[in-house]
């Protein structure tokens, strides 16, 4: 009986560890081309090269806990990191290219991607 109670005990006590995967906290929504003011890059849009232009990411917390994220991205092939420390979407300023220009986000499955293409004196946006 008393080994019964011992191993219930500790049966218990180890139920109530946090495994590491049991850690939550920030974790990313979103990612974009976005225009340097946030604003969202529409297929068909005239843009400007003298415009600027950003990556933008957004996490969330699902328990309001707000321990820091380094979020990895590449952006052409260049890798870039993101910190954040609390929710909200945060925005790097990039250079895009003529053609293709792609997104991915490391550790998540967030990817995106813009084609531009130079027609006269303006550029669409596909």
């Amino acid at each position: 009986m008393k080994n019964f109670i011992g191993c219930l005990i500790l049966l218990v006590l180890f139920s109530m560890c946090k495994k590491e995967d049991d850690v939550k906290g920030l974790f990313v929504t979103e990612m974009s081309f976005v225009y340097i003011d946030g604003t969202e890059i529409l297929a068909n849009d005239c843009i400007d090269s003298a415009d600027g232009y950003a990556i933008s990411i957004e996490v969330d917390s699902d328990n309001n806990s707000f321990n820091e994220l380094n979020v990895k991205y590449m952006v052409n092939g260049v890798s870039y990191t993101m910190r954040f420390d609390k929710t909200g979407k945060k925005l790097q300023a990039i250079q895009l290219q003529k053609g293709n220009n792609f997104a991915k986000i490391v550790k998540y499955d967030f990817t995106d991607y813009v084609n531009f293409k130079q027609q006269g004196e303006f550029v669409l946006v596909n």
